[in-house]
């Protein structure tokens, strides 16, 4: 027996909507991490105002620039961000397969910080 289309459609809206709500969810979660890590940055560059200059204009610069990609991440819908990635990925493999295993790589320390040792 199989089910009526108009069960099926409304199963696949409710499908659609769980997962849409779920990816905004997780992307407001990286949002909030991209500015907790441009806060602790900013503070990196803070204690090294007096000590390393160069040192000290790197990480405010990192900041400035994790702070707007926080911003940007926030402000766009999570098929916009797969789109652009989609985009870039297709332009710049080898880039995007580097930054892949860098944003793995920093998601690992940072998880691995998170749960404690």
């Amino acid at each position: 027996m199989s089910a009526s289309p108009t069960r099926t459609a409304t199963v696949l809206h409710t499908v659609r909507r769980s997962v849409a709500s779920e990816l905004t969810s997780q992307k407001d979660r990286a949002a909030d991490g991209l500015r907790q890590v441009d806060h602790a940055v900013a503070r990196m560059g803070d204690d090294l105002d007096d000590q390393n200059i160069v040192l000290a204009l790197l990480a405010h610069g990192a900041s400035r620039g994790l702070a707007r990609a926080s911003g940007r991440l926030r402000e766009r819908s999570a098929s916009e961000l797969g789109q652009s990635v989609a985009h870039f990925a297709r332009r710049r493999p080898a880039v995007f397969v580097g930054c892949a295993f860098l944003v793995g790589l920093a998601l690992g320390r940072v998880l691995q910080q998170h749960d404690g040792p």
